[in-house]
């Protein structure tokens, strides 16, 4: 049976005892490598065929390197590599983030021992371009939903208010807001665009455009559930 090897990258060594045991839990058959400094990781890494890296996002002894920049550095050298965050920054623009650089999943330090050998295990296994939802993720994106349903409740509220030009601006500016291309996208005159907008952030009781932009974004299915012609130009 094939060994996997792990290489650990975190600089609060307190913890590479419990992160190891998971780690073995996990895999049985593991070779683990644990090291707190970016250029070791780098070394270990050219120097054995690691399949999965657990990192650290803030590596406070490499103050020019963190662990975003380690782990797309690695992965432009080996896109087949495996990559987990393992960070106390349990938040949705930090997760999001990692992902953009190439992480394949995200815990939190304070996450479940269940949580991790299943995140582990099933990173293993899926496609290096994919993106496993471990129990961490998910908890951040129910409290990130949670949190935007409060703030939009009115603006979903107001969906049924709007006219289907109305509409078809809302979905049309989860991906712009200007007016120029939007009147070229829904064929009308760029100062009929301005006159929508005004109706619409009135209808959704939004403050301006970028707001109605990120409404948009988060809530882009639920938009789309409306009578939405079936002509309407979504991007």
């Amino acid at each position: 049976m094939k060994k996997i090897k792990v290489l650990i990258v975190d600089d609060h060594n307190i913890l590479k005892p419990g992160i190891i045991n998971m780690v073995v839990q996990a895999f049985g058959q593991v070779e683990c490598h644990f090291t707190d400094r970016v250029r070791n990781a780098r070394a270990i890494f050219h120097q054995n065929e690691i399949d999965i890296i657990i990192s650290d996002l803030e590596l406070g002894m490499d103050e020019n390197i963190d662990g975003f920049c380690l782990i797309q550095n690695l992965k432009q050298l080996e896109p087949h590599l495996k990559c987990i965050a393992f960070t106390n920054y349990n938040s949705y623009r930090i997760m999001k983030k990692a992902m953009n650089f190439g992480f394949n999943s995200f815990l939190a330090k304070s996450c479940l021992e269940e949580d991790f050998i299943n995140t582990l295990q099933a990173v293993y296994h899926i496609p290096s371009n994919e993106v496993f939802y471990s129990l961490s993720m998910k908890e951040i994106l129910k409290k990130k939903n949670t949190f935007y349903h409060n703030i939009f409740a009115a603006s979903l509220y107001g969906l049924s208010k709007l006219s289907a030009r109305e509409l078809e601006l809302t979905l049309l500016s989860a991906k712009t807001t200007n007016k120029h291309k939007l009147a070229e996208i829904m064929q009308i005159h760029h100062t009929t665009i301005d006159t929508h907008f005004r109706n619409t952030l009135a209808k959704l009781a939004l403050s301006n455009r970028k707001e109605l932009s990120l409404f948009a974004k988060e809530f882009f299915t639920e938009i789309k559930k409306q009578d939405v012609p079936n002509d309407i130009s979504i991007i």
